[in-house]
């Protein structure tokens, strides 16, 4: 059976990504069970729980409307790489999933 494990930085303890892992595969050291909080803005590993650090200042900046004008191209620009790099992760997980059940299947001889 496949298990989602959460990555962070053994340094910092910066959330990092979630993992799949197979069957059987041990939990890296630099992972956790310990599911993330809701909401996750800026997640931190503090060897027991994977906590909300971001402050009441910085959310309200990040929630703050912004009108497209107000905003001068290097912004956009940042803000378009961003939502690239979401959706190459969302990808990415869902890569790593497909991988790890058809490797789950062909291990039980089901492929």
């Amino acid at each position: 059976m496949l298990k989602q494990v959460y990555r962070y930085d053994l340094e910092s303890g910066a959330f990092v990504e979630p993992v799949i892992l197979g069957e059987g595969v041990p939990i890296p050291n630099d992972c956790t069970e310990v599911e993330l909080p809701t909401p996750n803005w800026k997640p931190i590993w503090d060897g027991e729980k994977l906590m909300e650090t971001i402050t009441p200042g910085e959310l309200e900046d990040l929630q703050k409307p912004k009108e497209l004008e107000e905003i001068d191209e290097q912004t956009q620009l940042k803000l378009a790489l961003a939502e690239v790099a979401e959706m190459q992760e969302k990808e990415k997980i869902a890569t790593q999933l497909a991988i790890a059940e058809l490797a789950e299947l062909i291990m039980k001889g089901g492929a």
